[in-house]
C-alpha cells in the first residue's frame, strides 16, 4: 500500500504555536506510512528554511491580501495536491481553512481537517463563516471538549497539542532571578498588563523578566518601558530560536493571556520543569491546575509572583508535576498516533464511498 500524502495547509510559517505544532507532527507522523507536504499561504514565512532542512517539503505561495492572489494561489494549491496525488487536506487556522473548503470543491471532494489552534476566530464574520463552511469539513480537531463553540461540528475530534519528549540538557540558571514570556507581541498575549506589577515589585525584589517574541506591539512595548524605567528589569529579546534552553536557565513562566488555545510554550516550560504563573483560558486549565502550577486572574499576579520568589522550592515541585503530566500525557508520539488514526479513517471512508458510488453505476 502506498503512503498517505497529508497536505497541511496553513496561513502563515512564522514562529508561533500553531507553526511549532505543524512542525513537530510532521517530523513525528510514521515515514512508513505517511509523506508531508506544507503549503503556506502568506508573505510570513519566516520558518520555511526550518522546514526545508529538516526534509519537510513546503511550498510558500506569498499570497497577497486580495481575492485575486487568493485565487492563484488556490490554483497553485490545486496543482501541486494532482501532481503530489494529495490525499488529505489539513487546514491549520481560518483563511487555512477557508482555502481548504475552496480546494474541496475545486478536487472532487478530497477529506478536510481543520484545527482552529484557538477557541476564537477573531471576529464575528469569521465565526459566522466557520459556522456556514461546517457541511464541508470532515474533521474538526478540538484541543479539549469544552473548546466546543457553535462555529464547529457538532461531531468532532478531541486532539491536544504535544511536544517531543526529549529531556533537556541541565544548564545552571540565570543569576539573577528570572521571570520569561515567550509568543507573539500582540494585545491578546497582555504582557503590558504585567508591566505595572513589575514597577511595583522591582524595590522590592532582585529580578528580570525577558520577553522572547517579535510582532506589532514590540515598538510600544520599548518605548513602555524608557517611559517606565524598566530597562535595566525588562528585556525585550526579540526573535529567538532558543527558548528551550530559555526555560532551561529562568525560574519563572508568566503568561497573562486574554485567551489562547493550548499553549506550546507551557509543554516546553514543563519540559525544563519550569514553574509557571498563567491566567486559566482556553486549555490551559488541561496542564496548569494547583498541582502543577499556579494561575489567576491578572489582578493576582503581583501576589503570585512575590509568592513564588519567596518560595520557589514549593514552585520547583509544581514544575516537576508538570513535567510528569507532559510526560504522560502530551507525548508527541501519542499525539501522532491519534492524527495518524484520524487520518487513516478519513482515507478509508472515502475510499468506501468510492467503491459504493462505482458500484451504483455498474
Amino acid at each position: 500500500m502506498r503512503k498517505l500524502k497529508i497536505m497541511h495547509i496553513i496561513t502563515g510559517l512564522n514562529p508561533g504555536g500553531a507553526e511549532r505544532v505543524v512542525y513537530d507532527l510532521c517530523k513525528h507522523l510514521d515515514k512508513v506510512r505517511f509523506d508531508n507536504i506544507v503549503v503556506v499561504m502568506s508573505e510570513k514565512d519566516l520558518l520555511v528554511p526550518v522546514f526545508l532542512d529538516s526534509s519537510i517539503q513546503t511550498i510558500s505561495l506569498k499570497m497577497k491580501k486580495n481575492p485575486f492572489s487568493f485565487i492563484r494561489g488556490l490554483k497553485k494549491i490545486k496543482n501541486v495536491i494532482q501532481s503530489e496525488q494529495v490525499d488529505i487536506l489539513h487546514a491549520h487556522m481560518y483563511h487555512a481553512m477557508v482555502a481548504g473548503v475552496c480546494l474541496k470543491k475545486m478536487t472532487m471532494g478530497i477529506p478536510l481537517v481543520f484545527t482552529p489552534h484557538n477557541i476564537k476566530m477573531g471576529t464575528f464574520l469569521r465565526d459566522v463563516t466557520s459556522f456556514f463552511l461546517r457541511p464541508f469539513r470532515d474533521v474538526d480537531i478540538l484541543f479539549a471538549p469544552y473548546h466546543k463553540k457553535f462555529f464547529l461540528k457538532k461531531k468532532f475530534t478531541v486532539i491536544p497539542n504535544g511536544i517531543a519528549f526529549i529531556e533537556p540538557e541541565q544548564i545552571p540558571k540565570f543569576e539573577k532571578f528570572t521571570f520569561l514570556m515567550v509568543g507573539r507581541l500582540e494585545p491578546v498575549k497582555n504582557h503590558l498588563a504585567i508591566f505595572p506589577i513589575v514597577q511595583k515589585l522591582k524595590s522590592l525584589h532582585n529580578f528580570q523578566l525577558l520577553i522572547a517574541g517579535t510582532g506589532e506591539l514590540e515598538p510600544l512595548m520599548r518605548e513602555k518601558c524608557r517611559e517606565s524605567g524598566l530597562e535595566g528589569v525588562v528585556h525585550i529579546l526579540g526573535f529567538r530560536g532558543d527558548i528551550q534552553e530559555l526555560c532551561s536557565k529562568s525560574h519563572v513562566m508568566l503568561m497573562p493571556s486574554l485567551w489562547e488555545g493550548f499553549p506550546i510554550v507551557l509543554l516546553e516550560a514543563g519540559l525544563s520543569r519550569l514553574p509557571v504563573i498563567s491566567t486559566q483560558v482556553g486549555s490551559i486549565a488541561e496542564l496548569i491546575d494547583h498541582k502543577t502550577g499556579y494561575t489567576g486572574e491578572i489582578a493576582q499576579f503581583e501576589q503570585l509572583m512575590t509568592h513564588v520568589m519567596e518560595n520557589y522550592d514549593e514552585a520547583k515541585s509544581k514544575g516537576a508535576l508538570l513535567h510528569e503530566r507532559i510526560k504522560d500525557q502530551f507525548n508527541m508520539e501519542k499525539i501522532a498516533a491519534m492524527h495518524e488514526k484520524m487520518y487513516e479513517d478519513q482515507f478509508n471512508k472515502k475510499s468506501q464511498s468510492q467503491k459504493k458510488a462505482m458500484l451504483l453505476q455498474l
